[in-house]
């Protein structure tokens, strides 16, 4: 006769069981994942150049570079190798198996893009710096829409795609050591480093972007037991860029959203996320995240009057300041064309000639550039007090006029 004990006691048995049986069966089925990366990745290519990257390097690198693939068979083998490495990292620290594999074959994949006949002239900071803005551009464009991967996938790996440019100048004009104009061909390669992006997610270590630098790794640390695990891929750093200011622009507010023109003629879309006198740091409709100096800078447009950050946790009520003036006061236009102060939520002043208001904006003449500032952001209103340099001294009624 089984006792009431020994029935508890076999459920217990089979609930373990089953616990025991479902995490094997998922650790299996992670091995043979890992196991099928690793052969597709044996059967793809160690690099593979697209047409365009081929044709570049031909004119910059006629002596050849690294060994490399190229052909409809050779592009599909390659796509399914990045995968591959791709999910390899997503894995971390239950693909450490397959750390070997991706140090050998090391997958990546090139492509090239040819700015033909760019034009650079007074006004557009230092040459290295009007080429390196072509290259930022380039390298979102290729990150957004590469024909290499699709974005939801390589956008995981995007801290290891590298951009470089060689420039081919045709005509320039110099003054002493420095290029002061030029009509020149810009040659950017970019390049996917698919493989480096893997064995950091896997091992939780940034050994670089070469096949040597993560040999090296593995000589002196990799082929010790315990790896650390790396759960998610490193936080894409601003790329960032510098320059003396050309193009000063003073007129952005954090938190709200902007379209950008570029010096190359490329347009970027995003919120404002901070902002100095050299540079302002936006994150993209597609959530990267980049720092752009504003010499770069062409142009900009308005396109949100909300903030899109939190108010902060202070009184916003105009009447909350001594002699501040209302939004509302402004609009009969009896302010029109004085010198103004004003105060936004994140603490900047700006102090200019009141131009056109309406109900969501009011713009300022400041130092000769038109600024519109959103009312949603703005905690003060106020007349500008003239400085000291423009107050008039005061005569005194027993001087006499000099003859001098």
């Amino acid at each position: 006769m089984v006792t009431g004990n020994a029935r508890e006691l076999r459920s217990f048995c089979g609930v373990v069981t089953i616990i025991v049986t479902c995490a094997l069966s998922v650790l299996a089925q992670e091995n043979e994942r890992v196991r099928e990366y690793i052969d597709i990745i044996k059967k793809g290519p160690s690099l593979y150049r697209t047409d365009e990257a081929v044709q570049a390097l031909g004119k910059i690198n006629p002596a050849g570079g690294i060994a490399a693939v190229t052909g409809p068979q050779a592009f599909t083998a390659m796509k399914q190798s990045l995968r591959a490495a791709v999910g390899l990292g997503d894995m971390g620290d239950k693909a450490r198996d397959a750390v070997a594999t991706l140090i050998e074959m090391f997958p990546q994949a090139e492509h090239a893009v040819v700015i033909t006949g760019a034009q650079y002239g007074p006004g557009m900071g230092g040459f290295d710096d009007w080429v390196q803005t072509y290259v930022v551009s380039e390298k979102n464009k290729f990150v957004m829409s590469t024909p290499l991967l699709e974005y939801h996938t390589l956008s995981k790996c995007e801290k290891w795609v590298e951009a470089s440019a060689t420039t081919d100048i045709r005509q320039r004009r110099m003054a002493g050591s420095r290029v002061i104009e030029a009509v020149s061909d810009i040659y950017i390669t970019l390049r996917i480093n698919a493989a480096a992006c893997a064995l950091s997610q896997i091992t939780g270590s940034d050994a670089g972007t070469t096949r040597e630098s993560w040999r090296q790794w593995f000589d002196h640390t990799g082929s010790a037991s315990g790896y650390r695990s790396a759960s998610s891929a490193p936080p894409v750093a601003p790329v960032n860029v510098t320059t003396i200011s050309a193009f000063p622009i003073v007129d952005y507010t954090p938190g709200l959203r902007y379209e950008i023109q570029l010096t190359t003629g490329d347009k970027v879309t995003g919120i404002v996320e901070t902002v100095d006198d050299n540079s302002v740091t936006i994150k993209i409709d597609d959530g990267g995240r980049y720092n752009y100096q504003k010499s770069f800078i062409r142009n900009r447009t308005l396109l949100s009057n909300t903030n899109q950050y939190p108010a902060p946790q202070v009184p916003v009520s105009a009447s909350n300041f001594s002699g501040s003036i209302s939004y509302d006061k402004l609009l009969d236009l009896s302010y029109s064309g004085k010198m103004m102060e004003v105060v936004i939520s994140n603490g900047t002043v700006f102090r200019g000639t009141l131009g056109v208001v309406d109900g969501n904006l009011l713009h300022l003449n400041v130092e000769g550039t038109e600024m519109p500032i959103s009312r949603s952001v703005i905690i003060r209103i106020s007349v500008a007090e003239p400085t000291v340099q423009q107050q008039a001294a005061p005569q005194s009624p027993s001087s006499a006029p000099s003859a001098w």
